[in-house]
């Protein structure tokens, strides 16, 4: 036989609206952890944009200076933004050859014996800074490359300096 007992007893509506609030609090966490790490996804992924563009440009310059017999400082634009710089160089048979690096549209660019060759930077960077200057002593001839690029994302714009120096091989 089936006997009901006034002893049990129920949830009560405040310990119901304690379980509420409490669920909602552990959710609004969660949603603020995985909205933090979303954004620290795009940051990272807009710096590591960036450095990518830097370091292959950077390393495509210092390749060429480095290998280059001269400046040509009447054809290049020294000591402004946005620069240019033309140097006299060998390709591989030892023959003559110009190569140019500039800016355009925010891109930096390269051309060899007056052909464009194409970008240098990413598609997604813009280079605001492009600045050679040139170091021309009686030991050594040198280049000091001066480059800002630039990445956006809807929420943020990062911008980052970059520098090297680079002494044209022949030179020393």
């Amino acid at each position: 036989m089936i006997t009901f007992s006034k002893n049990k007893k129920g949830s009560s509506l405040i310990e119901l609206l304690v379980y509420i609030f409490l669920l909602s609090v552990i959710v609004l966490i969660l949603i603020n952890t995985v909205m933090a790490m979303v954004i620290s996804h795009r940051n990272i992924k807009i710096i590591r944009t960036i450095e990518s563009s830097a370091a292959s440009s950077m390393e495509r310059m210092t390749r060429e200076i480095r290998n280059a017999i001269s400046v040509d400082v009447g054809s290049s634009i020294l000591n402004t933004n946005p620069g240019k710089l033309v140097l006299n160089t060998l390709d591989v048979g030892g023959g003559a050859k110009i190569v140019e690096f500039y800016v355009d549209n925010g891109i930096l660019k390269v051309k060899e014996q007056g052909v464009y060759r194409g970008p240098l930077s990413a598609t997604r960077t813009r280079v605001n800074n492009l600045v050679f200057r040139q170091i021309d002593s009686t030991n050594s001839e040198a280049v000091i490359i001066e480059m800002q690029l630039e990445a956006t994302t809807s929420q943020r714009v990062v911008n980052h300096n970059f520098y090297d120096t680079v002494i044209l091989r022949g030179s020393y």
